[in-house]
């Protein structure tokens, strides 16, 4: 049987960090900035069974967490709680359905947090995961940056109470909410198509070149943003795929990762 591994390509940027890290005075050289950690930081957890995920057989979720816990701890990346605590406590903009929200005033940017867990299980709170994996949503960030020309950034990774946490930012965009009725013109005057029109569902097609058409979800109006120009920003939106293997596909086609290693792994035994 031939096993496939994909690598995410780390595209060199020349920005700096946001946030500062725990003994880390600069990742540029090392990772391209906030956007070349998201890369390398889907690649960790693409393979995350294998890959420091073995001690939670059958939960793919628990998996990506350990194996991007080590990643974290590993390459440098984990930020101090303070820090975060800081930016909280100081600006808070509110707690959408899947993060945190606080604004970087001196970037011009808020900090999102994200609780990868499905259920806190000292509480049984669970938590809202329009992308069912980390993986997914990890790579729905890169796919947003490419497609609509976002600038989706990780940060890196805090610990509160033992429990991972990632941290993203995205630069601050003014403007209003629309109405379901302008977001859908507005999205389809930009070149999306509303895969059930006439309702409300928040699904549009978007012309991914030569990767196809791609859907993306969540568009609804929370989540795109009426700027002064006029044009609409889908926000926090996501995208589906029939498969792993498509998205990894569509990734590929567009760029954003390559095949870099193909071994053959022997059958298991019958």
């Amino acid at each position: 049987m031939e096993r496939r591994i994909y690598r995410l390509c780390l595209k060199q940027t020349h920005e700096s960090p946001h946030l500062r890290r725990e003994g880390v005075q600069s990742t540029e050289t090392v990772f391209g900035g906030p956007p070349g950690i998201l890369r390398i930081a889907a690649s960790a957890v693409v393979d995350a069974g294998t890959n420091y995920g073995g001690s939670y057989p059958g939960d793919p979720t628990k998996q990506e967490i350990c194996a991007l816990a080590h990643f974290g701890h590993e390459k440098g990346l984990m930020l101090e709680l303070s820090t975060i605590q800081g930016f909280i406590e100081q600006d808070f903009i509110g707690s959408g359905i899947e993060h945190r929200v606080a604004a970087h005033r001196e970037k011009n940017r808020v900090i999102k947090i994200y609780d990868p867990r499905e259920i806190d299980e000292q509480t049984g709170e669970t938590f809202y995961k329009p992308a069912a994996l980390l993986f997914d949503y990890l790579t729905d960030h890169l796919l947003s940056n490419h497609l609509f020309g976002d600038d989706l950034c990780l940060e890196g990774f805090y610990e509160d109470q033992g429990n991972l946490h990632l941290v993203i930012s995205q630069p601050f965009v003014r403007g209003k909410h629309p109405s379901w009725s302008q977001l859908v013109d507005l999205m389809q005057a930009q070149g999306l198509e509303h895969e059930s029109p006439g309702t409300t569902k928040a699904k549009f097609w978007v012309d991914a070149g030569d990767a196809g058409r791609v859907l993306v979800t969540d568009v609804h109006e929370d989540n795109v943003i009426v700027m002064a120009s006029g044009r609409g920003h889908p926000i926090d939106v996501h995208f589906s795929f029939p498969s792993r293997q498509a998205r990894i596909e569509a990734l590929t086609t567009l760029g954003i990762c390559h095949e870099q290693i193909t071994t053959s792994v022997p059958s298991p035994p019958r």
